[in-house]
């Protein structure tokens, strides 16, 4: 697609919720797209002043070629908690208020979740009479069944969220998804709609530009684990601490075994001291830039995906910097898609969730096998580049949203 002249350029919307820091870097997804969409329209990024991940107050602090707009939201301490529901309820409004105060738009473009703006964005595209496209990152209601329980209030709940989930997938001119099974549950609703795409969350390609020195640099008797992400309930750490040092007895100092943990989140405590009360070497980083992870990723010999059977989680941001960094996967997810890929590409092991026995075995077959590891290392590589590399996967965003407008 050419560039737009300035002199004729369309004007997108972009309301995202969670946006991160604004300190100038596009590690995150909507500040990437909008980064992206402003070499070929005027783009305005409407996001909260509120950081979900440290619960204070943001700023922009960085340069961006878009227009960034924040709006205010009430703080909040507890992810699960009334006063959230208060928060996203109060972003919303003083959303609403700003777009209806403009009225001057082409797309509208929102982020899912959170509902609350998705609907506003829906609503707003409705009475300007422009093109709705939503951005599917998460599963709702069915992220929330192990939290809602069983119980007819359960399923009362699960039911009211679903109809006014099945209502902002109906109402959408174009569905964007981070994968093919959020995707397919979106098209359950909207089975006719002619703009549709999954689109892997991805990351930056550059990050793998110096993989094979440093695989040829690496240490033969150090085989290094790493863990990136999340500490929160959907993340096995226990499982994989315990696995961790099953191998190491199994591998019987044949290999000095190490385990990173990057990352941080309100398991820490709970992660650390299980750890501590293992007698567990696994080492906890904590939350790195991402600059500094990307740098320090290939410097790994493989990664851990240990996430619980209940998750349904699908294709998330790890698995890119995984692939691009060159990093086979020993993987509990139970997410068919991510399953396929690692079998596809030869780039990993599946394994049962929560089953520390059969995940030490295929610790010890890969740290055994530095010649396997080579060969999973670059199959990764290359599922890297084809799936996950932003600026090559996300282009199609961009002829997409050119034939919507």
């Amino acid at each position: 697609m050419n560039k737009k002249s300035n002199n004729n350029k369309n004007h997108i919307i972009i309301l995202s919720h969670f946006c991160g820091e604004l300190d100038g870097r596009l590690s995150n997804r909507f500040l990437f797209i909008a980064n992206l969409l402003s070499d070929y329209y005027e783009v305005e990024l409407i996001t909260s002043d509120f950081y979900h991940s440290t619960k204070k107050k943001k700023a922009i602090t960085g340069s961006y070629p878009f227009k960034i707009t924040l709006i205010e939201e009430p703080s909040y301490q507890k992810n699960i908690s009334l006063k959230r529901l208060y928060s996203h309820w109060r972003l919303a409004l003083n959303v609403k208020n700003y777009l209806f105060s403009i009225l001057n738009c082409d797309l509208v473009y929102t982020s899912f979740p959170s509902f609350s703006l998705a609907k506003v964005g829906l609503g707003y595209s409705k009475k300007i009479r422009k093109p709705f496209i939503v951005d599917i990152q998460d599963l709702w209601p069915e992220s929330f069944k192990k939290f809602l329980g069983q119980g007819v209030i359960a399923s009362l709940v699960t039911n009211i969220l679903k109809k006014r989930v099945d209502h902002l997938y109906k109402g959408a001119d174009g569905i964007i998804a981070v994968s093919n099974t959020f995707l397919n549950r979106a098209l359950l609703v909207n089975p006719d709609i002619c703009f549709k795409l999954a689109l892997y969350i991805g990351s930056i390609s550059n990050q793998s530009s110096n993989i094979k020195k440093i695989y040829l640099d690496k240490n033969p008797s150090v085989v290094k684990i790493v863990y990136l992400g999340s500490l929160e309930e959907s993340y096995d750490l226990k499982t994989a601490i315990k696995a961790f040092e099953n191998a190491k007895e199994k591998l019987d100092n044949r290999f000095e075994l190490t385990f990173d943990i990057i990352g941080d989140g309100s398991k820490r405590k709970e992660f650390e001291s299980y750890a501590k009360m293992n007698n567990s070497s696994a080492s906890f980083k904590g939350l790195l830039n991402y600059n500094e992870v990307i740098q320090i990723l290939p410097e790994y010999d493989f990664a851990l995906n240990p996430i619980s059977s209940w998750s349904v989680a699908s294709i998330i941001n790890k698995h890119g910097d995984y692939a691009l960094a060159g990093l086979p996967v020993i993987n509990t997810q139970t997410s068919e898609e991510y399953r396929n890929l690692l079998l596809t590409y030869n780039c990993g092991l599946n394994c049962t969730p929560h089953n520390p026995d059969e995940l030490a075995k295929l610790i010890v077959e890969l740290a055994s096998n530095s010649q396997k590891r080579k060969i999973m290392s670059e199959n990764a590589q290359r599922l890297g580049h084809d799936k996950f590399d932003r600026y090559k996967t996300y282009m199609e965003l961009v002829s997409l949203i050119n034939e919507l407008i």
